[in-house]
C-alpha cells in the first residue's frame, strides 16, 4: 500500500512523541516505514523478515499464519503480524482477509475486553489518518506473556488462580476415604479407582478438573464423569448405570459444583467464555494445555494467548 508523505505525517502524528517512546524505536520503524513490511517475490507477497528482523526486533516464533517478534527496548511487548509466506494466494499488491489477519482483528476486538484472561494490544495498524485501518490489521504490539511450558507449571497456576481446582482435588481425595460405597471393600479396589481418576496425577487430575468447571459445570459429560463412571467400584457392588449416575449425581457431582460456584475466577471465566460464545465465536476447551497459556512476566495470572483457540462459526461445538 503506498502512502504520500502527507499521510504519512499524519500517521506519524497519530502516535504521538511520547507514545512511539513508549514503545521504542522497534515500533516507531513499523509506524514509519509500513511499506516494508512485505516484498514481493515471484509475484507473491512475502513477510520481510529481514528489514523487521533489522529494524524492530529478533523473530522469536511463528506458525502458519503469523510470525512473533520481540520489539527493540521493549521487554514487556511483542508483535505479532500477518505471516503472508505460507499462504501462496495473496497476489502483489492485493489487499485480503487473511486467516491471521482475521486473528490479529478478533484479538483486538477481546483482549482489552477481557485484560484477565488475555494478554492486553496496545497498538495495532492503523489508515494514513490515524483511523481504526478499513481492512483488516496486519500487526497488533500486545503484551509480552511468560508462556506455561510444563504440566507442572500448568497445575501450580491452575491451583493458585483457580482455588476450587484445589478444593475440588482434595474432596475427591477425601470422597474415597470416607464414601459408605467403598465400606468393605479391598484396599485393592480402592487403590485401582484412585489410579482410575489419577488421583496420584495431580498435575493430570487437576487439569481435568479445570476443564470440568470452566465448561459451565456440565459436570455429566466429559473426561471426569467417564472416569467416575468407569470406577471399578460400581461393578464390586452389581450397581447399574442409573444407580451408578445417583451416587454420582448427589455425592460428588453437586459438591463440585457447589465448590466451583464459589471461585470467582472460575465463575468470571465463565462468563468470558459465554460472551465470546454468544459473539458467534466457538471453543475448543482441550486447546487449553501448555504452549497455548500463560502468565504475565511476573508468573501472575492465568492468560489464553492466542485468539486461535477461538473458532468463528468453526466446528468446536460447546
Amino acid at each position: 500500500m503506498k502512502i504520500t508523505r502527507r499521510q504519512l505525517r499524519k500517521l506519524i502524528l497519530e502516535y504521538s512523541a511520547p507514545e512511539k517512546k513508549y514503545f521504542g524505536k522497534g515500533i516507531t520503524a513499523l509506524i514509519e516505514n509500513p511499506d516494508m513490511l512485505y516484498v514481493v517475490q515471484n509475484g507473491e507477497q512475502v513477510l520481510n523478515r529481514p528489514w523487521l528482523e533489522k529494524n524492530v526486533g529478533r523473530r522469536f516464533g511463528g506458525g502458519s499464519f503469523r510470525d512473533a517478534y520481540e520489539i527493540l527496548g521493549r521487554d514487556d511487548l511483542i508483535l505479532k503480524i500477518s505471516n503472508r509466506m505460507d499462504d501462496p494466494s495473496p497476489k502483489a499488491g492485493i489487499e485480503y482477509s487473511a486467516e491471521s489477519e482475521l486473528s490479529n482483528q478478533n484479538e483486538l476486538d477481546f483482549f482489552n475486553r477481557f485484560p484477565d484472561f488475555f494478554p492486553k494490544v496496545y497498538a495495532y495498524e492503523r489508515e494514513p489518518d490515524g483511523s481504526p485501518r478499513l481492512s483488516l490489521p496486519r500487526w497488533l504490539v500486545i503484551e509480552r506473556a511468560k508462556v506455561i511450558t510444563t504440566w507442572k507449571e500448568m497445575g501450580d497456576q491452575i491451583k493458585k488462580v483457580f482455588p476450587g481446582i484445589e478444593n475440588a482435588y482434595n474432596f475427591l481425595n477425601l470422597w474415597f476415604n470416607i464414601s459408605p460405597i467403598y465400606h468393605g471393600v479391598s484396599d485393592a479396589i480402592i487403590e485401582h479407582d484412585k489410579k482410575r481418576i489419577h488421583l496420584f496425577n495431580e498435575n493430570y487430575l487437576l487439569q481435568i478438573l479445570f476443564h470440568a468447571a470452566i465448561r459451565g459445570n456440565k459436570l455429566q459429560s466429559g473426561t471426569l464423569f467417564e472416569r467416575l463412571a468407569g470406577l471399578k467400584i460400581w461393578d464390586e457392588k452389581g450397581l447399574t448405570f442409573e444407580q451408578r449416575f445417583e451416587i454420582l449425581e448427589r455425592d460428588v457431582l453437586s459438591k463440585l459444583r457447589e465448590i466451583f460456584s464459589k471461585d470467582f475466577n472460575i465463575v468470571r471465566f465463565n462468563r468470558v467464555t459465554n460472551i465470546l460464545k454468544n459473539s458467534g465465536y466457538f471453543f475448543d476447551y482441550n486447546e487449553i494445555v501448555v504452549g497455548n497459556v500463560g502468565t504475565d512476566l511476573n508468573g501472575e495470572g492465568f492468560k489464553l494467548i492466542d485468539i486461535s483457540l477461538f473458532d468463528k462459526d468453526g466446528e468446536y461445538g460447546i
